[in-house]
């Protein structure tokens, strides 16, 4: 009953009248007592208000205040003159109260972190360094809802280090698509590192300018796919092989890697789209467009010539990206095109060696991490 006291009283009080004021139903800046301020936002048909309303319960509070309640042993439940309330419900109101105001502090930590213009407004300068803090936070929430654990945040000017417990193959592209947004969020971000405990060297150190040009991608594929294709953000890992390979060497590898995903594309849709298929034909031309984007931004954020011999395989994107569109538009008679280049870079990546996704955090090849 205490710890429902403490988070209803202490801290939904004041987010419930918050809400009111903003909702129109009310004009005070100090919050009433509980009662009203549950009342108040009961009259509201905004969702947020109910579910607030629903877990304020003045009774409770005032059976504290007076100490007119008892817990019955024989019976397991809280008493007191006139009712009676079996713990479960207490607490199961007290764990939904703690949800309420944790996604209310995250909503504003969010919103301060990402409209500097509305921090600027509303926090002062003594609470800047809370909301540096709120941003590194958000960090760790985001990676963590990509089932990565985060060891520490490190910032050393304008660079953030990450130090993860793991780094699993399968959390490659979840990770990734964590960082291609920080910079978005974190506008003083210019240098991002990940480091992964029992690795002495950084698995991923990429400077802003190659991140951004990886948000490019993925607001691209954002509106285009449910899951993101790895091509996504291939600027940021054929960057992090600078780190352990020579930048000719990372840009073949890059290029493997984007005509291994061109090959199964074909393989596991060409058939389909061919038949007829509208989704399998949309999905075709919409990935080999973003595998084309992907290999001119990758080759362009690697330094200068390191990409020069891979200009075939543009010229084989952009010819199968034109092919495929045909195809979504109608004409069946390019399906037997995109076969040949099936064929072709299907022998091409017969003749040499599969690579490593991401050669600093695992140098086994592509199938065998």
């Amino acid at each position: 009953m205490s710890a429902y006291e403490a988070v209803a009283e202490g801290q939904l009080r004041w987010w419930g009248w918050a809400l009111a004021r903003l909702l129109g139903h009310a004009e005070s800046e100090r919050a009433p007592e509980l009662g009203t301020v549950r009342q108040t936002l009961a009259g509201s048909d905004y969702p947020l208000a109910a579910d607030i309303a629903a877990v304020l319960e003045p009774r409770w509070r005032n059976l504290l205040d007076h100490h007119d309640f008892e817990f019955d042993h024989a019976a397991g439940v809280i008493v007191d003159d006139t009712s009676e309330v079996e713990p479960s419900v207490v607490e199961d109101a007290l764990v939904r109260a703690r949800s309420l105001v944790a996604g209310l502090r995250a909503g504003r930590v969010m919103t301060l972190a990402t409209l500097p213009q509305l921090k600027q407004r509303l926090v002062g300068d003594d609470e800047i360094g809370i909301y540096a803090a709120g941003r590194e936070q958000l960090i760790e929430w985001r990676l963590g809802a990509s089932g990565l654990w985060v060891d520490d945040l490190i910032r050393d000017r304008r660079t953030l280090r990450v130090e993860l417990d793991e780094l699993p193959f399968d959390a490659i592209n979840p990770c990734l698509q964590v960082l291609s947004v920080l910079p978005k969020f974190d506008e003083e971000i210019e240098r991002l590192q990940i480091v992964v405990a029992g690795i002495s060297r950084p698995v991923i150190d990429v400077p802003r300018p190659v991140l951004d040009a990886t948000f490019v991608l993925y607001q691209r594929a954002l509106s285009s796919f449910q899951a993101m294709p790895p091509a996504t953000f291939m600027p940021t890992l054929a960057w992090a092989r600078l780190e352990v390979e020579p930048p000719e060497q990372s840009a073949a590898a890059a290029a493997w890697l984007l005509a291994n995903e061109t090959v199964n594309l074909l393989a596991e849709t060409l058939t389909e789209a061919a038949r007829g298929s509208r989704s399998a034909r949309l999905e075709l031309w919409l990935h080999l467009d973003l595998l084309a984007s992907s290999a001119v931004t990758t080759f362009a954020v690697l330094p200068d010539g390191s990409a020069r011999a891979q200009d075939p395989l543009l010229d084989v994107l952009r010819d199968a990206v034109h092919l495929a569109h045909r195809l979504a538009d109608g004409d069946s008679t390019v399906a037997a095109q995109l076969a040949l280049i099936l064929q072709l870079l299907g022998e091409e990546l017969e003749r040499t060696s599969a690579v490593a996704v991401l050669p600093t955090l695992d140098p086994r090849p592509l199938g065998e991490s």
